[in-house]
């Protein structure tokens, strides 16, 4: 090989380790890189994991939404249908909340009054508690609420008779401060306090079971029983011969919505309870509709 030859040679080993060296830091370069991208996914997802509250990554982990609703059927909120699936307005509601939360819903139907669905939650035996629930300040004490997802009336079923035995046309709070005219209410619910909240003056009655009440009703020992305008709508509806005997006012201005109730320290959870309502169009749910859509399970 000539000097010329020999100076190319070197020339091209000079260039080819500097491609080297360009090559490898490169490498090193883009080795750092991707690193640093993983590095921050990580970082990013464990942060997202902190955001996350901690009942509700409670809810996650297990893989299960807790649900409480009352072991009495409460049509058209939840009730079993004659295959005995589970349906009815509650049901739907924490359906959807499962599937948003990407997990399976387990009902819970352990407690037989609303009353009692109240003290479960606040026990923390249960998530939420979605089963036609009344908002009282005793209970508000224990629990959260969430907004409204329907509004009943409060409403009385009156005896005619009775009533046409009054002189005049009395007003309720007339009819009511009579202490002859007996009315009944349903006791470990929220009408037992509503009836007192409304009229002050009346001699209520207190009972476990409707029935007992209606047929108080109807042997003219009562002359009005207390209830919402979907449990009499309900009844007048399976038994519209019902309504010879019986008239029933509802109470336009005494509204009576129902809430979902959660533990008091789990407040990021109804939070978003809240904000799936207030956006879940086909959680706004109306009485009339309601009736309609289950009239074959009332």
């Amino acid at each position: 090989m000539g000097l010329k030859g020999l100076k190319i040679f070197l020339w091209v080993v000079v260039v080819n380790i500097f491609h080297y060296a360009l090559a490898t830091n490169h490498l090193q370069s883009l080795h750092e890189q991707d690193n640093l991208s993983l590095s921050n996914k990580m970082a990013i997802a464990t942060s997202g994991l902190r955001l996350i509250p901690s009942e509700i990554k409670t809810i996650l982990d297990r893989g299960e939404l807790i649900v409480a609703l009352t072991s009495v059927d409460y049509s058209p909120f939840h009730m079993l249908d004659k295959e005995g699936n589970l349906i009815g307005l509650d049901i739907e509601i924490a359906n959807e909340i499962a599937f948003q939360l990407g997990v399976k819903v387990k009902f819970d139907r352990s407690q037989p009054t609303f009353d009692d669905v109240v003290e479960y939650i606040a026990n923390g035996y249960a998530d939420l508690g979605i089963s036609k629930l009344s908002y009282t300040p005793q209970r508000a004490l224990k629990v959260l609420y969430s907004v409204p997802y329907i509004t009943l009336h409060k409403a009385f079923l009156i005896n005619r008779v009775r009533l046409a035995q009054q002189p005049g046309t009395p007003s309720l709070e007339e009819l009511f401060s009579k202490k002859e005219n007996l009315v009944g209410a349903l006791a470990t619910t929220s009408y037992a306090q509503f009836i007192h909240n409304s009229f002050p003056q009346a001699v209520v009655k207190l009972h476990t079971k409707w029935d007992d009440i209606q047929r108080e009703l109807s042997s003219g020992k009562y002359i009005a029983g207390f209830r919402d305008d979907c449990e009499l709508t309900k009844m007048l509806l399976k038994h519209p011969e019902l309504n010879f005997n019986f008239l029933t006012v509802i109470m336009k201005g005494e509204e009576d919505p129902i809430y979902i109730v959660a533990p008091l320290e789990n407040t990021s959870l109804i939070t978003w309870v809240n904000n799936l309502l207030n956006n879940t169009k086909k959680l706004h749910f109306k009485l009339n509709e309601s009736l309609k859509k289950y009239k074959e399970n009332l």
